[in-house]
């Protein structure tokens, strides 16, 4: 999963689509060396996608979660 391959294959070619690499090996997603992980796998099951999600998600923000099981819902503004 590369720059080439996100603006070539998935036409996400301009500069905004730049940190969704970082992002998503952030989230689990792909592997530090850009390949895809297991959990990406599942993600792009239509049939897990959202506890996939989820789990990257939780992954991510585990230490809030810890704190908090509720931190989603808590005010954006401090």
């Amino acid at each position: 999963f590369t720059q080439d391959y996100l603006g070539n294959t998935l036409g996400f070619a301009s500069g905004s689509a730049k940190p969704f690499i970082p992002l998503i090996k952030r989230l689990g997603l792909l592997s530090s060396d850009g390949s895809p992980t297991e959990l990406y796998k599942q993600f792009r099951n239509p049939d897990h996608s959202k506890t996939a999600m989820g789990k990257a998600i939780r992954q991510v923000y585990g230490m809030l979660y810890e704190r908090n099981e509720n931190v989603h819902k808590l005010d954006k503004r401090g």
